[in-house]
């Protein structure tokens, strides 16, 4: 079934005006929610015209209005429907430049660099802790920039969604990733995986960073990384490990390094209790060695009359 416009409906006025309408929607290779309403105006206003293109135009986006949502794949299906009813001269024009357009977009939207690393200072300010307690794999964080940082000017902190700190990223991609970032350029990051093996749990971050022109959702600008929230955990208080009971501080974080769990499962969590009552130890009273001599000769003279009792009973039973 031929939907383009014929060369005899291209010279009446609905055929002109319909010509007209899918060259300018098709033109910048995207239908906007104008256009899609410019098409459907017109399909109205000329229901009598008896194109087979009009029929055409007007069950496709009936279906896709039915719903009263839009979505990117139907307004392709739309542009693609639009296209096949301009003539074959000007149909092969539209779809030249929507791959030029399509090419172009491709590259606007690839990241300009990415990273893969094992997070930084994870070991401090209770993070393991806040590592163990809310990162997970396949989590988004946040890149935040640290100028001001006192050693190293281009510090990036990594955030989570609630905006607590688990650390920072290595001082090797920092002076590469930071030059972009300084430049206004969004980022998207998140967790690979979590290394659970050793003293602390590390969090790998898999992250890319994006031309400010890209088309992309959900690319985070500065303005969209919220204030780091410091833990609410004191640096001095005290905890035990659950498992094997050894003594642990908020400060070093709390996972026990004396009962490390099997490689790839969590280490044991501490749990706080209660500071055990001192242990009451009664002082020894020190021994007198003054007459430590005279004790000595006492023995040797108890010895002695020993062994002459016993030699007199030996020489009395002969």
């Amino acid at each position: 079934m031929r939907v383009s416009l014929t060369k005899k409906q291209q010279q009446t006025e609905a055929g002109i005006e319909l010509l007209q309408l899918c060259q300018t929607v098709t033109d910048d290779g995207h239908l906007s929610d104008a256009e899609i309403q410019d098409v459907r105006e017109w399909l109205n206003e000329n229901k009598d015209c008896g194109f087979e293109s009009w029929n055409h135009l007007s069950a496709v986006l009936d279906k896709i209005l039915a719903d009263g949502i839009v979505t990117a794949e139907e307004r392709l299906q739309l542009y693609k429907e639009i296209v096949k009813v301009l003539p074959p001269d000007l149909r092969e024009l539209v779809v030249a430049r929507k791959k030029e357009i399509d090419r172009a977009q491709k590259e606007l939207n690839s990241p300009i660099d990415k990273w893969d690393f094992m997070v930084a200072g994870v070991r401090y300010e209770g993070r393991p802790d806040t590592i163990y307690r809310y990162a997970r794999e396949g989590d988004a964080v946040y890149l935040w920039r640290e100028p001001k940082n006192r050693f190293d000017k281009n510090a990036i902190a990594v955030l989570l969604k609630n905006a607590m700190q688990i650390g920072f990223v290595p001082a090797e991609w920092a002076s590469q990733m930071a030059l972009e970032l300084d430049r206004g350029q969004p980022h998207r990051a998140s967790i690979r995986k979590l290394l659970t093996a050793g003293r602390s749990p590390i969090p790998v971050v898999v992250a890319s960073i994006y031309s400010a022109n890209s088309t992309l959702e959900n690319l985070i600008f500065e303005r969209d990384v919220p204030q780091i929230v410091l833990p609410t955990v004191s640096r001095s208080e005290v905890f035990w490990c659950q498992k094997c009971g050894n003594k642990l501080y908020a400060s070093e974080g709390l996972y026990c390094d004396r009962c490390q769990a099997a490689p790839g499962l969590p280490a044991t969590p501490a749990v706080a209790r209660p500071e055990p009552a001192p242990v009451r130890i009664m002082p020894i009273r020190p021994v007198d060695r003054s007459n430590q001599s005279d004790n000595l000769v006492g023995w040797a003279l108890v010895l002695l009359m020993v062994v002459c009792l016993v030699a007199y009973c030996s020489y009395s039973t002969r």
